[in-house]
């Protein structure tokens, strides 16, 4: 069974201010916290050079920042990269320009496997990074004032609330009830 709460409406910006110009904190390749590891980042310019990984209890937060990302796969559809979101690991962003400066038509995907919970609350990119969530396996997802280009929900328990934002498209695949 899966639970979806939709309220379409235009996404406000809420005058959040982003961190501009060189970064605070940089990762080279990709971010990975696995087990009870738990990263807060507060303000500032966090720069990825791949994709977001976490497992197991993982827990990541960012809020009051930009996240740049720079490691990308180009593939077929573009520049492409992930949060990946696996069994009872969390993610939160609060607040967060998603940006990834020098390349155009980015894909940038947030999957939540297994028992995992995503929020994405006030998250905001420009118009050339497509954001899209898929939902997979009794994971929760939780959107508020933010635009997905897309929003995809896969197997079952899949359990969905989108907040005060617009999403371009969305799709299911499973037993996720009515939506």
């Amino acid at each position: 069974m899966c639970g979806l709460v939709v309220g379409l409406l235009a996404a406000t910006g809420g005058g959040a201010v982003f961190a501009q110009g060189a970064c605070t904190r940089t990762y080279r390749g990709d971010l990975v916290l696995e087990g009870a590891e738990r990263l807060v980042i507060t303000e500032g310019v966090l720069c990825v050079d791949g994709n977001i990984i976490l497992r197991d209890n993982a827990r990541l937060e960012i809020s009051n920042a930009t996240l740049r990302l720079t490691g990308f796969t180009d593939s077929l559809f573009g520049y492409r990269g992930s949060f990946d979101v696996h069994d009872a690991a969390s993610l939160e962003l609060r607040n967060v320009r998603v940006e990834a400066p020098g390349h155009h038509e980015v894909t940038v995907g947030v999957n939540a496997y297994g028992g995992s919970r995503v929020k994405l609350l006030s998250v905001t990119r420009p118009d050339d990074l497509l954001l899209w969530c898929s939902g997979y396996d009794s994971s929760t997802m939780a959107i508020e004032a933010t635009h997905m280009r897309a929003f995809v929900l896969y197997g079952d328990g899949v359990a969905v609330s989108i907040r005060n934002s617009t999403v371009d498209w969305l799709l299911r695949n499973g037993s996720c009830g009515d939506l």
